[in-house]
């Protein structure tokens, strides 16, 4: 007998957090990117991610990267090379992540898209008092 299927959402409400953003950027402007807009509200569920880079010698270097999904109608597209290259998400803290790659999880009997998954890394931030 098979069970009801349901998306990650409806399995884990309590799993979501609120006071994230998605912001659409402009890149290389002459202090790197610069924010196009005022962001748009997401509540991902967010889990670490397997990775961890070392950029430098340094211990304070590591970063992990996160996983986050995100329901789609969350999102401004839903095409993984513009949500690669031209958005940042920031934290309800106020750190920002940089977009590091896109998966699209599908219902695997409707073929329907029923979650985003971002691999984001923070960054040093944008110089903006936003």
């Amino acid at each position: 007998m098979r069970g009801i299927a349901v998306t990650v959402f409806e399995a884990f409400p309590n799993a979501r957090e609120s006071g994230w953003t998605i912001w659409e950027v402009k890149r290389g402007t002459a202090v790197g990117f610069s924010l196009v807009d005022t962001g748009s509200n997401i509540s991902p569920i967010i889990s670490d991610a397997d990775s961890v880079s070392n950029g430098s010698p340094n211990a304070e270097d590591l970063s992990a990267d996160m996983l986050l999904y995100i329901e789609p109608s969350e999102l401004p597209t839903l095409i993984p090379n513009i949500l690669l290259s031209n958005y940042y998400l920031k934290s309800p803290e106020g750190y920002w992540f940089a977009i590091e790659s896109v998966g699209v999880g599908k219902n695997q009997h409707t073929g329907a898209i029923e979650h985003i998954e971002l691999t984001v890394k923070q960054t040093e931030g944008i110089e903006d008092g936003k």
